[in-house]
C-alpha cells in the first residue's frame, strides 16, 4: 500500500495534468504526459533498484 502515492502524488498531478492540457491538441497533450509520467517512473525505477523503498509483497 503507498498511501503517499494514493493520496497525494497521484491526485495532485492528475489534476496538474488536466489544468495544462486542456485546451491543447492531441499530439501536444501526448507530449505533455510523457513530461510529466517519464521523470516520475524514472524516480521510481530508480528508488526500487538502489533503494529498500518499495518492497513487492507479491512477485508479479
Amino acid at each position: 500500500m503507498h498511501v503517499l502515492f494514493d493520496f497525494l502524488l497521484y491526485p495532485t498531478v492528475s489534476v496538474i495534468i488536466n489544468k495544462l492540457t486542456k485546451n491543447d491538441k492531441p499530439l501536444v497533450i501526448i507530449y505533455k504526459i510523457i513530461l510529466f509520467i517519464f521523470p516520475m517512473f524514472l524516480i521510481e525505477l530508480w528508488a526500487e533498484k538502489k533503494t529498500n523503498l518499495i518492497r513487492w509483497r507479491r512477485p508479479w
